[in-house]
This record gives C-alpha cells, sequence and structure tokens, in this order.
C-alpha cells in the first residue's frame, strides 16, 4: 500500500473533520436527546430536529463524499468505513429506525461516536508518524492531469506476466486515442505504480486527459441506464434457447448503440482537438477501446482521471513583467481554465461513482480484439 497515498487519505479526513466539525454535531443530536429523555416537551423535541437537519445538510458538503473507488477500497481494507461521511449518516439513520426509545436511539449513536473518535485518534497519530519520518502526501503538481487504472485484485491473476499483459493493452489503448488527437501525447510516463491493488497512475496531456474523462463518465452513464435492461434479460434465464439467444442480442445491441454514441458524442464534443481523418480512419479500433473501457468497468476496474489546479495569477501586468507576452499569458489563462475544469469534473465523476456503484453487466460479446492490431 502507498504511504503517500494513505497518507493524503488521512489527511483529507482529519482536514474535513476540523472544517466541518461533525463529531461536534453529531454530539448535538446526543445531548439533545438526553434533554428529551428528561423534558418531553415540544421545544426539546424541535432542537433535535434541528441538530439532526443540520447534520444531514453538513454531510452533502463533505470531502470524502468525491473520494475515488481506489481511495474508497483502501478505506474499507482497514475497516474505516464510519469515516466515510455518507456511510456515517447511514448509520446514524439507522439508529432512529431501529430503535423506537430515546434512551436506545441516544445508547447507539454514543457507540457510533466513541468508534468515529477512536478512528481519527489512530489516523491522527499515523499522520504525525508519516510527518516525523518525511513521508510526502500523494498529490498532483500544477497542470498535471494523470489517468489512474486499477485493476481488482479478485479479477485476474496477480502473476507478472498478466500485470505486465494488462499495463500493455492499456498503452495500445492510449496510444489508438492518442494518434487521434491534434496534440499527439503519446510516450507516456509512471507516476505512481502499485502492487497492493495492482494499480498504475500515467501522466497523459490535457487533450486526452479531457477526451479519457468524458468516455468514462459517458460509458458509465450508458451501463446505469442500460441496468434495467440487463435484468429485464435475465428474466428469461430460463427460456427456450432460441428466446435466449434473442435477448442476448438484444443487450448487445444495446451495449454497442451506446459504444457508437460515445464515439459520435467525442467527435462532436471535442472537434477542436480531434484530428478528424485519423479519427474516422481507425474508427474500428477506436470504438474497440471504448468497447474494452466499458467491459473494464463492468468488471470493476477502476478508471480514474485528475488533474493538479492552477492558481492563476491575475495581475497581467506583473506577468508582462516577468517576460510573458499578452499571448502566453492567454493561453495560460486558457490551459489553467482546461486544467481547473478537469479537475471539477473529475471530482463529480467521482461522487457520481459512488453513488452508482452497481453497474450493467456486459453479455459474452467479445470487445474487439486489439492484440493483432498494433497503432502506429
Amino acid at each position: 500500500m502507498h504511504a503517500e497515498r494513505l497518507h493524503s487519505i488521512f489527511s483529507s479526513i482529519l482536514n474535513d473533520e476540523k472544517q466541518n466539525n461533525y463529531t461536534g454535531l453529531i454530539n448535538n443530536i446526543s445531548s439533545s436527546l438526553a434533554a428529551r429523555i428528561t423534558q418531553s416537551t415540544p421545544e426539546v423535541a424541535q432542537q433535535v430536529s434541528t441538530s439532526v437537519k443540520q447534520f444531514r445538510e453538513k454531510v452533502k458538503d463533505s470531502e470524502t463524499n468525491g473520494y475515488s473507488i481506489t481511495w474508497r477500497k483502501v478505506i474499507k481494507e482497514l475497516g474505516l468505513e464510519i469515516l466515510l461521511l455518507e456511510y456515517f449518516a447511514e448509520e446514524v439513520d439507522n439508529a432512529f429506525h431501529d430503535f423506537s426509545l430515546e434512551t436506545e436511539i441516544k445508547s447507539e449513536l454514543d457507540l457510533l461516536i466513541s468508534e468515529r473518535n477512536i478512528k481519527i485518534q489512530g489516523i491522527n497519530s499515523v499522520v504525525s508518524g508519516f510527518k516525523s519520518v518525511g513521508v510526502e502526501l500523494e498529490l498532483l503538481e500544477p497542470g498535471e492531469v494523470v489517468f489512474g487504472f486499477s485493476i481488482p485484485s479478485e479479477t485476474v491473476s496477480r502473476e507478472l506476466k498478466v500485470f505486465h499483459k494488462e499495463l500493455s493493452d492499456l498503452e495500445k489503448q492510449l496510444i489508438w486515442l492518442s494518434k487521434a488527437l491534434v496534440n499527439d501525447g503519446r510516450g507516456f510516463n509512471i507516476k505512481s505504480i502499485s502492487s497492493t491493488d495492482l494499480s498504475v497512475v500515467i501522466n497523459v496531456n490535457i487533450d486526452l486527459g479531457e477526451v479519457l474523462l468524458y468516455v468514462i463518465g459517458a460509458l458509465q452513464l450508458a451501463l446505469w441506464q442500460f441496468k434495467t435492461k440487463e435484468r429485464a434479460a435475465m428474466e428469461f434465464d430460463n427460456a427456450p434457447p432460441a428466446l435466449k439467444q434473442q435477448m442476448k442480442e438484444w443487450v448487445d445491441g444495446i451495449i454497442a448503440e451506446g459504444v457508437n454514441n460515445v464515439y459520435d458524442q467525442v467527435a462532436n464534443l471535442y472537434g477542436k482537438i480531434i484530428n478528424k481523418d485519423e479519427y474516422t480512419r481507425n474508427e474500428k479500433s477506436i470504438k474497440g477501446v471504448f468497447h474494452t473501457l466499458a467491459k473494464k468497468i463492468q468488471m470493476g476496474y477502476n478508471l480514474d482521471v485528475n488533474a493538479g489546479e492552477i492558481v492563476e495569477d491575475e495581475d497581467e501586468e506583473i506577468q508582462k513583467q516577468q517576460g510573458l507576452t499578452t499571448r502566453e499569458i492567454a493561453d495560460n489563462r486558457a490551459l489553467a481554465n482546461r486544467v481547473n475544469a478537469l479537475s471539477d469534473k473529475s471530482a463529480e465523476l467521482r461522487i457520481s461513482q459512488a453513488q452508482n456503484s452497481e453497474i450493467l453487466s456486459l453479455t459474452s460479446q467479445d470487445h474487439i480484439d486489439m492484440d493483432n492490431e498494433e497503432p502506429t
């Protein structure tokens, strides 16, 4: 497990707690319940309702809501789910739903508060230890764009040759997309690699980052929308073979249609950064990339694009004094706007991923095999 990543996760949780004081808010609920036990008045009952409402409203803004699947997986493996605010809020709601007496609800809340405080104290000690031995945070430089690719350990063998093939296939897919862009960003560098969850983070340029983020989000949305259709097809599990084949072809067609739509959407939305001739010439291979990415998403792979935000210098005169031309200042501002927008959209996608964890299972239709088709 990355020490730098763990440092970043724990520091984020502690910073979120410091800014929003969830412990104080949940203590307010417990205190108002204690008052309710001894004073059964409408005013005290309103205090309970108000304190619960304040807590729930604050939870919506929690930094933990936007954590990536990779970060969530680490937190879950360490048994720290209670530090994820939507999980903690759900446990609080369960206390009110599962118990009817105020004394029982308060007792359950106090147990949750105690458990969470112990976890907070524990990760605080770990962060202090990281700082004392010089373990840095896993951060992105301003303007840096990365693509993260994490393989679920239960999906593939941990043999080196298997991981090597995954990385080789990933490189082919990135090259196919990159060569269809005006700003060809091939020659990918590894920023970090982990054997714990078989993951790799790769530096990419802003053009490829924007396209990848859109494709991942669009494919996930398509899979979520098709989930109900696939469930309908599964109702025919005991149907005659001919009817089952028809249902399979129906769902296969839906997936293919989704890939075709994403291909067309990318061409329309990113026309300024796409080499249209290359994109059209390699349509089959690019659609194959999209279908492969869809299959990876369905299998539980975590695909993530992120960018280090750029803080702009608003004073144009100072920039000119530093030797920058008006054109360079405008170009830098445009790049900063694209990078920061990419960072914001990435955070929105991570929240959406957390809220839609159940994804449509793809059928057995094979994706286009690119093993024997090398991009040039």
